[in-house]
């Protein structure tokens, strides 16, 4: 799994923890899906959230 410009498994979970993130996580409700995404600060946020939004707007799911 991964998104078109990034195409590998993981790589969303592995920039995460270079850019001090916590991880991802996502949670379905019965209404909706709600995904997550914590940083240390808003340079680490501003630097993964393009490949974030990649990986919702562009996914693989293979």
């Amino acid at each position: 799994m991964g998104s078109k410009k990034y195409p590998y498994k993981g790589v969303l979970d592995l920039i995460a923890n270079r850019c001090m993130a916590s991880g991802t996580n996502a949670f379905t409700a019965q209404d909706h899906t709600a995904y997550e995404l914590t940083t240390v600060g808003s340079d680490g946020f501003l630097k993964i959230l393009p490949i974030y939004i990649d990986h919702l707007l562009s996914p693989t799911l293979t």
